[in-house]
């Protein structure tokens, strides 16, 4: 396995530790704090070559590549508006957590990642069967696949690689510097274009540091998100939001298309623009569009005020009532609400620190 490291692989492992500076001394943090060996954060590298949005063709995703049930059995949230497993801090503690119990069902490392690698139902059955005590007496007794046979001593090779990589002739390349944020608890939902206005950033960085956020912008209901900030502008933005009246605070619907729907039709549904429901969905052209696709949609909070119709994600029509000055329902077009632009000042939703 290390002449494999060191032979066809060496420039790839040689980018994946440089980009494992980026999250390595996270990593190394939480499984100290979770009493767990320093050297399974190289088990990310196996896993994913430190790729945070790695993705495999089973489904798994991250950089510690969970499937949605695992992931979720690990306390990880994975639905519609968020993917957590995308998340490297909260993956990686997922992960650690994971490792922990494995680790205490099997009572030793080798039997441990070949269950992360396997399953733990697998081994345990692969044990039964077999009789063997050790994870080297299955692969000999030929009860192991092939991937997970190797994927043991691919670990330690790793670990061996990474903690020498000039004795084995890897140079680390393109190394990263370690993560560094802010985090603002947010308590109704902004989008990452407004927020990168508020606290000086840009949309793409705040992207990168909030990977989890799959629809950019944090979810809706109950509760106050943790949005990541560059270092330094978490105050800035967090009294940006708190300064914010009623009336520009905005929240976020689901909206399935329609056959016939526009993105004109559908701002007007929800007393919005089409621009902002086009750059919030990443959409360059809108004939391209289909019936089926959801789309997240911004609505005023202190505007709208309507039920809604099973195309929005679930109840049933309603009437819409008029619950002040700009207010504006569907049915009444003279009157106008609060829209968002996506690039006009204060149109966010109140946060505080």
């Amino acid at each position: 396995m290390l002449v494999e490291l060191q032979g066809s692989r060496r420039l790839t492992l040689s980018r994946a530790l440089g980009r494992g500076q980026r999250y390595l001394p996270m990593i190394q943090r939480i499984l100290e704090e979770e009493g767990l060996p320093e050297d399974l954060a190289y088990l990310a590298l196996v896993e994913s070559h430190f790729q945070p949005d790695a993705r495999s063709p089973a489904g798994a995703v991250g950089l510690w590549q969970f499937i949605a049930t695992t992931a979720r059995a690990s306390g990880l949230r994975v639905d519609w508006w968020v993917d957590e497993r995308l998340d490297p801090e909260l993956a990686t503690r997922a992960a650690a957590r994971h490792l922990k119990e494995l680790y205490a069902q099997f009572g030793n490392w080798d039997l441990a990642l070949a269950a992360y690698n396997a399953g733990p139902g697998g081994v345990s059955r692969m044990l039964a069967a077999t009789g063997a005590r050790t994870f080297w007496e299955l692969v000999a007794a030929g009860a192991v696949r092939s991937e997970t046979a190797r994927y043991v001593p691919k670990f330690y090779a790793a670990v061996a690689v990474a903690r020498e990589p000039e004795r084995y002739g890897v140079e680390v390349v393109g190394r990263q510097a370690p993560l560094a944020y802010d985090t603002v608890r947010v308590d109704t939902p902004v989008d990452l274009v407004t927020a990168a206005r508020l606290c000086g950033s840009t949309p793409v960085r705040l992207a990168r540091l909030n990977p989890a956020l799959v629809r950019r912008c944090t979810p809706p209901g109950p509760g106050r998100y943790p949005l990541r900030v560059p270092p330094g502008s978490g105050t800035r933005l967090a009294r940006a939001l708190g300064a914010l009246s009623p009336a520009e605070r905005l929240s976020f619907r689901r909206y399935r298309l329609r056959a016939g729907d526009t993105l004109w039709a559908v701002g007007r549904r929800f007393g919005t623009r089409p621009t902002a429901i086009a750059q919030l969905n990443g959409i360059a052209d809108p004939r391209s569009l289909r019936p089926g696709r959801d789309l997240v949609v911004p609505v005023p909070v202190g505007g709208l005020k309507r039920r809604p119709s099973p195309a929005d994600g679930g109840g049933t029509a309603g009437r819409c009532t008029w619950s002040g000055p700009g207010t504006r329902c569907p049915a009444s077009p003279g009157r106008t609400a609060p829209r968002w632009s996506g690039s006009s000042p204060g149109t966010v939703w109140g946060a505080t620190a």
